[in-house]
């Protein structure tokens, strides 16, 4: 259905767009024998021009407004899922997490891990301290 929706707004907004030069082109005609003419499409041309625009952009917001929101459903799902892991992960290992780690459970590079689990830290007013690997372990108050 939201191929058919994309082409059925490509297509009335062009037309519309085409009405409407046809339009102005007729009202703005220089030749005194074709301003007649001109000014008899220039009625039609809005007639029909303007409606095309405004269903076509209709349908062009309505398919925006669309892909929007399924965008934040899977930010919301991919937050819960993560959030999820995340709280199970502090209770098996009471309250401590390494970047590593949470990046192999979430299947996260470990640029993200980190940035979550720094997030984290800070909503939750983790302590973290360096392992003697070299590893930061975030320590959360459980």
């Amino acid at each position: 259905m939201k191929p058919i929706k994309t082409v059925a707004a490509g297509l009335l907004l062009a037309f519309g767009f085409f009405c409407l030069i046809m339009a102005v082109s007729g009202l703005v005609e220089t030749d005194p024998k074709q301003q007649a003419e001109g000014k008899d499409l220039a009625i039609p041309g809005f007639g029909i021009g303007i409606p095309a625009i405004g269903v076509g952009g209709w349908l062009a917001w309505g398919l925006y407004r669309e892909g929007k929101n399924k965008k934040l459903a899977l930010d919301k799902e991919e937050s819960d899922r993560l959030q999820g892991i995340f709280f199970q992960m502090i209770r098996e290992r009471n309250g401590q997490i390494t970047a590593l780690h949470f990046a192999m459970e979430t299947q996260l590079s470990a640029h993200q891990a980190k940035q979550y689990l720094e997030e984290q830290a800070k909503e939750f007013n983790a302590d973290f301290e360096v392992s003697d690997r070299g590893d930061v372990v975030y320590r959360f108050k459980v």
